[in-house]
């Protein structure tokens, strides 16, 4: 698996080129939740700067391959 700031959209959100809107707000609902507030991905893992990038990456993600 390729480094975070190195995987491109569709690979930060974990969906296909052809994802449909609503598998993208699925994808994004599911990969954010994984990384942040209490989640186990990120116990002893990630900092809490390293979880703010993380955060900010998916959200990055999905405001630009939600945009019509």
């Amino acid at each position: 698996m390729r480094e975070l700031l190195e995987q491109d959209h569709y690979e930060v959100l974990e969906v296909k080129r052809d994802a449909s809107p609503q598998d993208l707000g699925r994808a994004y609902r599911v990969v954010r939740s994984a990384y942040e507030g209490d989640s186990i991905a990120l116990y002893s893992v990630f900092g809490d700067a390293e979880a703010d990038v993380i955060l900010e990456r998916i959200d990055e993600a999905f405001q630009i391959l939600s945009d019509e």
